[in-house]
């Protein structure tokens, strides 16, 4: 078996609560306990991923299972830790979000900018497979090849 590292850390009230350290893949796994509101643990959550993508994490999976529910300001700092890890040159992907919460999510139509998936196995696995494209279709995640501005040119025939 190769050598696998997995990272645990726990937000469970306004404040980090603990970390641990399991070893999956190079998997930094956050896992969200109740309902995501208000700016102090929204700016905990948000201010733990910057600090693990600081430190060089380049795989984050989010638990969303004990989440039941995000006010504006707690999608908000799912989309700002989804940008965050792009600029980063890292991968996030969420997981395990209660019904309730996945259906806002896809009324916001974020079901087409996230990777969600249903369990922590999967979301794992996941990073196993080759980099995706961005959602712009450019190339990896976090990567623009030399000389390429972003843009994408349109010529008539």
């Amino acid at each position: 078996m190769t050598n696998r590292r997995r990272q645990i850390l726990t937000l469970a009230e306004p404040t980090i609560a603990r970390g641990g350290a399991l070893s999956v893949l190079d998997v930094c796994v956050i896992e969200l306990s109740g309902p995501l509101l208000g700016a102090p643990r929204v700016d905990s959550f948000c201010d733990l991923t910057e600090g693990l993508l600081d430190r060089g994490a380049k795989n984050l999976a989010i638990n969303l299972a004990q989440v039941p529910y995000a006010d504006s300001y707690g999608v908000g700092s799912l989309v700002a830790t989804f940008n965050l890890a792009c600029q980063a040159g890292a991968r996030i992907r969420f997981f395990a979000a209660s019904q309730r919460l996945a259906e806002a999510l896809k009324r916001l139509h974020l079901d087409t900018v996230f990777d969600l998936y249903e369990d922590e196995t999967s979301a794992v696995a996941s990073f196993r497979r080759a980099p995706e494209l961005d959602h712009a279709g450019y190339g990896p995640l976090g990567s623009v090849a030399a000389g390429d501005s972003g843009w994408i040119g349109f010529s008539s025939p």
